[in-house]
């Protein structure tokens, strides 16, 4: 209301202070031991672009704020075991990312590809470590929901990245961001084999991911009858 619509703080105080106010609240939400608070700070720091949003559509600064918010919960969800947490900000991210996809992407591909790319699997390595970092870190079993969290974040980035990579070259690499996508998931499982106190569970769904991403690089790589 002070920037909006009365003027009289500027647009970049109001957003430092809506940040001031949504880490203060993560800090609280620690120090009580209270997810609510937590929950009340996040729905609160993703919604501070809207609440002091000019209209200028710059969405570099946005994903960059979005990047800034997720890692902060990352670190929550490093000491907490708030799955409403990964949830809220899994939602609220792939949300706030899709409308930029369909607004931004879609009329200006050459100059938008390559940032929403770097942003996109920034997301991806942010949730993917969010989904397993507590129940690694503590020996936990994984639960149905976190496991199709791990699926739906490996199937949205698998998906909207192929659409950003498939325009470029003419396609050339599609195949090696398929391959990529299969190595990465390999070297958690290598990295993660060796612990006996591991799920197995967990385990077996990244072999699963990494089988399935590696028998679709031909179909997505080649053509017709090849």
């Amino acid at each position: 209301l002070a920037f909006h619509e009365y003027a009289l703080i500027p647009q970049t105080a109001a957003f430092v202070i809506m940040v001031f106010i949504t880490a203060f609240g993560v800090l609280l939400s620690i120090a009580y031991d209270r997810k609510e608070l937590a929950v009340l700070a996040i729905i609160g720091g993703f919604g501070t672009p809207f609440f002091v949003s000019t209209g200028s559509g710059n969405f570099s600064v946005l994903l960059t704020y979005i990047l800034i918010l997720d890692i902060g919960m990352l670190t929550l969800v490093y000491f907490k075991k708030w799955n409403v947490i990964n949830y809220l900000a899994y939602g609220f991210t792939y949300l706030l990312f899709l409308g930029v996809y369909f607004t931004k992407f879609i009329d200006n591909q050459d100059e938008t590809r390559l940032p929403l790319f770097l942003f996109l699997t920034a997301f991806y390595l942010i949730f993917y470590l969010m989904t397993i970092i507590y129940n690694v870190k503590n020996s936990r079993k994984f639960k149905y929901p976190e496991i199709m969290m791990l699926l739906t974040n490996s199937s949205l980035y698998f998906g909207l990245g192929l659409g950003l990579v498939q325009g470029y070259s003419e396609g050339l690499l599609s195949g090696l961001f398929a391959g990529l996508v299969a190595l990465f998931n390999f070297g958690f499982v290598f990295a993660l084999y060796k612990r006996k106190d591991i799920d197995k569970n967990l385990l077996f769904l990244l072999i699963g991911l990494v089988l399935t991403f590696v028998s679709l690089i031909a179909p997505i790589q080649l053509d017709g009858n090849y």
